[in-house]
């Protein structure tokens, strides 16, 4: 019931925060050429190193698409790909690890980036399912964007 909770004060401040910043949301379309793909992948561990769980994140609930841009044009480490004759660029990389000091993780996890007075701003936020962590659990998030090429 707590996770619930959690979920929908997340999902209220996305949606103040998109209303206030001028921002969209979208969900992500894995057939829509037209629009930058997603995928969050997260690997959760126990304190002593062994895999749990594995969850993925598509569905992006916040999105501010200029910035998402200006931080992707900042990426050093990016591959041109080719899918149903049209061009993407793809970029991959991995989160910072996070130490779990709590019984549970949130079921929203957000790409904060490109300080603005010395304040980072919220890029976009993707859902995924929620799952239990202990104290002393880790873990790690890797990113992976599919920006198409005009």
């Amino acid at each position: 019931m707590k996770t619930a909770n959690v979920l929908v004060i997340v999902v209220a401040c996305a949606v103040f925060y998109g209303l206030v910043g001028s921002s969209y949301f979208a969900s992500a379309d894995l057939t829509n050429d037209n629009m930058h793909q997603v995928l969050l992948q997260l690997q959760h561990r126990d304190s002593d190193g062994n895999l749990v769980s594995y969850v993925e994140g598509k569905k992006i609930v916040f999105l501010n698409p200029d910035k998402l841009d200006e931080f992707l044009d900042m990426l050093p480490n990016k591959k041109i790909i080719q899918r149903d004759g049209k061009r993407f660029e793809l970029f991959q990389w991995m989160g910072p690890s996070e130490k779990s000091d709590k019984t549970h993780s949130y079921s929203g996890y957000q790409l904060r980036v490109l300080p603005v007075n010395e304040q980072y701003q919220t890029v976009m936020m993707v859902l995924y399912d929620a799952y239990q962590t202990a104290p002393g659990d880790t873990t790690t998030v890797r990113w992976t964007v599919i920006r198409p090429l005009d």
